[in-house]
Order: C-alpha cells, then sequence, then structure tokens
C-alpha cells in the first residue's frame, strides 16, 4: 500500500484498550467525547490522517496514553450525528508509521511519525495462506449472517495482505500478538505466525498454549527495550 505523504509527518493519534488497526481494514467507531469528536471532524475537513494505537493494560486508565512504537494511520470514510452527541465514524487504515516524539498535547496529542511500508516480496507458504483465508471465510458465515453484508464485506477483500490482516483482526484475541503481527514486515513472517497460533483444534481464537509462549516472548522482548 503506498500513502501520498512525505516519509515524516505530524498527526493527532488516539489510543484505545483493544484495538491494533491494521493495513487494509476498516474500523466503526462510536464517539462521545467532544476532544474525540473535534479529532476526527477536523481531521476529515482538512483531509489529513489520524492514528490509532494500542493503549497497554498499563495505561488504560490514562485519558491520553503514549501511543505505542507501531501503530495504523486511519482516513475517516464517514462522519454522521446519531442520538444528538454521539458522532458514527468508519475510519479506514491505509498504512502503519513508527511514533518519534509528541509535537502537542493540547487539546489533544500531536506525534511526528515516521511512514513504514512493508517488504515486497513472494508468498512463500501458499497453502497456509489459503487455510487462514478459508478460516477467515467461515468465520464471516457465522459472524455476518445477513448474506448481502457478508459478500459485500468479501468483495472488499482483494488483497492477501488484507485477508491476513483481518484474519489477525477478527480472530486473534490477545492484543499483545495482534501488536506483534501489526509490526511484522512481511507476510510470510505474519502468515507463520498466525498458522502456529490457529490450529486445527482452536480456529477460531488462538491455541492457548501457544499464545501464553508468545506473550511471553512479547513481554520479554519490551522488559528488555525499556531496560536499555
Amino acid at each position: 500500500m503506498t500513502l501520498n505523504f512525505p516519509e515524516r509527518i505530524e498527526i493527532p493519534v488516539i489510543t484505545l484498550p483493544n484495538i491494533v488497526f491494521f493495513p487494509g481494514t476498516s474500523l466503526p467507531l462510536y464517539v462521545v467525547d467532544d476532544i474525540f469528536q473535534d479529532i476526527f471532524e477536523e481531521a476529515t475537513c482538512a483531509g489529513n490522517p489520524i492514528g490509532i494505537s494500542l493503549a497497554m493494560e498499563k495505561d488504560f486508565e490514562t485519558y491520553f496514553a503514549y501511543p505505542c512504537e507501531v501503530f495504523g494511520i486511519g482516513q475517516p470514510l464517514m462522519i454522521e450525528r446519531v442520538d444528538g452527541n454521539t458522532l458514527k465514524v468508519l475510519v479506514r487504515c491505509i498504512g502503519k508509521c513508527q511514533v518519534n516524539y509528541p509535537t502537542q498535547s493540547n487539546p489533544y496529542p500531536m506525534y511526528n511519525v515516521t511512514i513504514l511500508k512493508d517488504d515486497e516480496c513472494v508468498m512463500s507458504n501458499i497453502d497456509e495462506f489459503y487455510r487462514l483465508e478459508s478460516i477467515l471465510y467461515n468465520w464471516l458465515d457465522i459472524n455476518i449472517p445477513n448474506d448481502q453484508d457478508r459478500d459485500y464485506f468479501i468483495e472488499t477483500l482483494n488483497k492477501p495482505d488484507q485477508i491476513i490482516n483481518y484474519v489477525a483482526t477478527f480472530i486473534i484475541k490477545s492484543r499483545q500478538i495482534r501488536q506483534l503481527l501489526l509490526e511484522q514486515d512481511n507476510i510470510n513472517d505474519k502468515i507463520k505466525i498466525l498458522s502456529s497460533l490457529i490450529t486445527d483444534e482452536h480456529i477460531f481464537h488462538e491455541d492457548p498454549i501457544v499464545a501464553q509462549a508468545f506473550e511471553e516472548f512479547v513481554s520479554e522482548k519490551l522488559q528488555l527495550k525499556q531496560a536499555n
């Protein structure tokens, strides 16, 4: 996915407690808070992107937590008022970035970020890709009962990395593992991780034993980074 932005840009960033925003996916939001509404309305009017980052567990109670090192960049596609004070927003993830430093704190945080690009490579594990794609379609059959809505959604799935990112979004429950997947730059690495997590015994959520091993790896990696 190519973004028509400079390599480094300044964007507002929203942190959410359980959302890892993957490129090629869409995120519906119902926004009640006035400051968050201002972020979306101003970005929509100016045609600017918004960063949406996972808030780690220790920061759940923080109003504007510092974002993860890597997070998704979204473009609001639809914005409308519902029920008086609620703003309904559909945000399309158009890429991902790495945070550099904050540039503004009030009325909402802005960050200087570097646009990231995934590796351009040939997919080497086609069989595993098709297995994950089949699992995604089975999940959609169960969770989107309306045939028309489901068919429309499937029609939007036109790239392998988009399919893999939706597998991570819908199937993987662990926020730490979803964040780990977002940080991968190679689709083959993502497929390898997902294939080890989604076994024949656990097709609609990650295998708990494998997931625990990955979560321990992520925790150790974070501790080493903080120590350095």
